[in-house]
Order: C-alpha cells, then structure tokens, then sequence
C-alpha cells in the first residue's frame, strides 16, 4: 500500500492526503492505463471527465486541471488583445496620412485653385484635387514625417477606444449584431440603442481631449507652425493656457453625429431585418450602405467638431483670416450651412467639388 502511495498535492493539508491516501488501491495488477479512477471506481475512456488518472499502476492526480486551464485560457486572451491592438496601432499609422488630409479638408485648407467644370443640373463647380494631391503637398512642403504629425494621439484614440470597449463588455455593457435569430423587436432595439449610445458617450468623454490633441497637431501645417510637439506637452499647454473646457468644445456636434449614425443604422437594419430578404450577403450589403450614407448626411457635425477643437487656439487656423471665431458650436453650424457647399468638405477625399462662388484662398506653407 505504501508503494502505491500518492504523492501530495501542493494544495492539500495532511490530513486531506491521508484521507486521499486511504481510498487509494493496489492497481499494480491492473497495469498502465489512461482510466479516471474517483474513490473506489475506476472509469475508462472518458478523459474529459479526467481527474486523476491511472498510469502504470498508479493514481496520478489532477485536482488543479481546471485552474491551469483557466490560467492558460487566460494567457491566450491577453495574447489576443495584444494581437488586436498591434493590429490597429499598423492600421491606424498606415492610413494616418489620408486622416492628415482629411481634417486639413475640415478645416477649410485648399492650397490649390479648383478646375471649373460642368456637371449637369448641378451647373459649373469647382472640382478640387483629392487627398492624394493633398498628401504629396505636405510632403514636399515639410517632409515625409510631417504626414505622420499627431499619430501619437491618433494611435492613442484608438487604443483608449479598444480597451474601453473590452472593459464595458466586461461590466455587462454588450451590444449584438441584429438579425433574424438575435430578435428584432422594439424592446430589443430600445435596449440595444441605449447600451450602444452609453458605450458611444463614455467612449468619446475619454477620447475627446485626444482628439483635440490630433487635430490641433495636424492644424499647425496650416500656417507652418511648431506650438503643438508631443502628445503630454500638448495637453498640458492646452490645459494651462485655455482650461479643460477647451478639450470639449466640440464634443457635443461629435457626439450628436455618432448617435446619429447610431440610430440611424439601427432603426434601418432592424427594419430590413423584420421585412427583408432573409438572405445574409444583401442584408449585409445594406447595413454598409445604410452606414455609408448615414455618415455622409451628418459629416457637417463632424466638420463643426473639428473646427471648434481649434477655436481658441494661437494657431493661423483658428486666426478670422483663416476661420471665424465663434462662442458655440451652433454659431459654427450656422455659419457653416450659410456658405453653402462647405458643411461636407473632408466627407469625400478624392472626388471633392465646390460651388464656384464659395472657393475662396488659403493660407498654407510655401517652399
């Protein structure tokens, strides 16, 4: 019996091991198997249930299974969050520079006169040169790292974003996918909408001063200037010089295009969900394009985001030759509308047009 003896488990108390120990049976006989032995049964060909197994005569124990597979599950998570935030931090640094353009775009800068031409009953616009165009002027004027200003905070907006989304989902915060099997009903969307638009607001109220950051780094390409440097230094000369106020100033247009977009792709894919063709390929068709278009009709919010995020600032983009000065963001709104043409501009990046009238100069670095 002695021989046969297991031997203690790091978790157990001596007198648990004697008590293990006494159930144990002189299996020599029985030889080497790959049976769960539990008491006094021995069971075979069942290793999910597997505990303690016989090998060569032996009871081996396997009372701490489930915790090294929690341990090991565990380490595969975190190896795939890792995974995915590697995996965004290359997007976002790869597709920097047509975001660079964009928010030049949204800022009212085109260093470039416009081509008149024709379009139909739209009458004569100016067709203007795409983010191409506009990303190969910045690398002439500035070099190739100036594309890449503000892609600390960038990569820092997305990243904040990621872990906020996994840590909501962890609180309960889950949203699904709507579909034929998910329910459709208006409960259901009630709920999903509301969870959706919590996730949408904590998100951006820790986003919003990042975003700030980016866009004011990415704006000192404007009238060449170097106030702005690293992503700490640029919050708290923000902070110091204009209070926290500053960082939201277009926190409202940003957050009313996002639930917009929100509710708009909800109500939408519920309702071809409920009436349309149970087919997955055009139901997933129409959600992109239902997104799509939602996006495009409420960019104006975005543009009026992205102009008040320089509206206090020093720099020539937020100066009255460049851009008014406005106390709210429905002023800019206003002003926005009021100049027909404008309120869409960085919401196309390569096929971007102008009514004749509106296009005014530019201020911009000269070599």
């Amino acid at each position: 019996m002695s021989d046969n003896r297991p031997e203690m488990n790091a978790n157990e108390t001596a007198e648990e091991h004697e008590e293990i120990a006494e159930d144990v049976m002189p299996l020599r006989h029985i030889g080497a198997g790959d049976g769960v032995y539990l008491g006094e049964d021995l069971y075979l060909g069942e290793p999910e249930l597997r505990r303690n197994r016989l090998v060569g005569g032996r009871v081996v124990f396997y009372q701490n299974r489930d915790a090294e597979e929690d341990h090991l599950q565990k380490i595969q998570t975190i190896y795939v969050h890792v995974a995915c935030i590697c995996a965004g931090v290359a997007w976002t640094t790869l597709m920097h520079p047509l975001q660079h353009a964009g928010v030049l775009m949204q800022l009212g800068f085109e260093p470039f006169p416009g081509e008149i031409v024709q379009m139909g009953l739209f009458g004569p616009r100016n067709l203007l040169p795409g983010a191409q165009h506009l990303i190969e002027y910045i690398h002439q004027s500035d070099g190739f790292f100036a594309l890449y200003r503000g892609l600390t905070a960038n990569i820092a907006i997305n990243v904040t974003s990621y872990v906020m989304d996994r840590t909501m989902s962890m609180l309960g915060l889950e949203t699904h996918n709507f579909g034929p099997t998910t329910g459709t009903s208006v409960q259901d969307m009630s709920r999903y909408m509301l969870v959706r638009g919590c996730r949408l607001t904590l998100k951006l109220m820790l986003t919003q001063p990042l975003t700030v950051v980016f866009t004011r780094q990415i704006a000192q390409f404007i009238g060449c200037e170097s106030v702005y440097q690293t992503l700490g230094q640029t919050i708290i000369k923000i902070f110091k010089e204009e209070g926290i106020a500053a960082f939201y100033a277009g926190f409202v247009p940003r957050l009313l295009g996002k639930m917009g977009i929100m509710a708009i792709t909800t109500v939408a894919s519920t309702l071809f969900y409920q009436y349309g063709p149970n087919y997955y390929p055009i139901q997933a068709l129409n959600e992109l394009v239902v997104s799509i278009s939602s996006s495009y009709v409420l960019h104006p919010l975005s543009v009026v985001g992205t102009c008040m995020d320089v509206q206090g600032s020093p720099l020539a983009a937020a100066m009255p030759s460049q851009m008014a000065h406005y106390e709210h963001w429905t002023k800019c709104f206003t002003d926005i509308y009021a100049n027909g043409g404008f309120y869409h501009r960085g919401g196309i990046l390569f096929w971007r047009t102008m009514p004749v009238k509106k296009l005014g100069g530019s201020m911009g670095c000269q070599n």
